[in-house]
């Protein structure tokens, strides 16, 4: 078979597609980067160049001489550095004498609430020991009272307003001295003796008291006899 030459546009081919826009666009393609490219290494090297001869164009080396004033500048640095360690290490030490100081008064304080909240409770514990017995004392002076145990009667009475004037609680006092002043003023105890140490308890537990009876309940108490040795 022997292959002919000629315009391809002209021949009987068929089923072969020709796109002229095509191959016109995929040439200035390639001219176009390959113009880019030329552009872009031109100016780098103008760049380079430019910034070559701006070195060569300021470079000097002057002549070494004894310079007063970078001397002084030198020494300012030197103080300017020394300051700035000496302010960082006494900034430092200042922390830690703080954390210190905060420790030790957190501490202080965490001692002294711990001291005060047992301080109340002692105290809560006491009022309600106090308040337990002073309402057993009454209790049982009532039940001696009415058994005419009296002089059973007249000793818890008294145990009894004594746990209340520790605690300051009026509670069952108003009902102790009732037991109390009926036994006296009725002289239920007639011919009974006393000692002067226990005479002169009944005396001050009364007289703390702070009763309406209490000057009358303490004039009976007076007028009974002393227990002698």
């Amino acid at each position: 078979m022997v292959q002919q030459t000629g315009d391809i546009n002209n021949s009987h081919l068929s089923d072969v597609n020709v796109n002229k826009d095509n191959i016109v666009y995929i040439s200035e393609r390639h001219s176009n980067k390959k113009i880019f490219w030329i552009i872009s290494i031109i100016s780098i090297m103008s760049l380079l160049l430019s910034l070559f001869a701006i070195c060569i164009a300021c470079y000097r080396t002057p002549a070494l001489s004894f310079d007063y004033i970078g001397v002084m500048i030198g020494i300012l640095s030197f103080l300017v550095a020394f300051v700035t360690i000496i302010f960082g290490y006494n900034m430092y030490g200042l922390k830690n004498d703080v954390k210190k100081e905060l420790n030790h008064k957190l501490q202080s304080e965490v001692l002294e609430l711990k001291s005060d909240f047992n301080k109340k409770l002692s105290i809560i514990e006491e009022e309600f020991s106090k308040s337990f017995y002073a309402s057993s004392y009454c209790k049982s002076a009532n039940e001696c009272f009415e058994k005419s145990d009296y002089m059973g009667c007249l000793d818890y009475a008294i145990k009894g307003i004594e746990c209340e004037n520790v605690i300051k609680q009026r509670k069952y006092t108003e009902h102790c001295v009732y037991l109390i002043y009926t036994i006296l003023k009725d002289n239920k105890i007639k011919g009974i003796e006393l000692s002067i140490k226990i005479k002169n308890k009944y005396i001050q537990i009364i007289s703390e008291c702070n009763h309406k009876r209490t000057d009358d309940i303490i004039d009976y108490i007076s007028r009974l006899r002393v227990l002698c040795k």
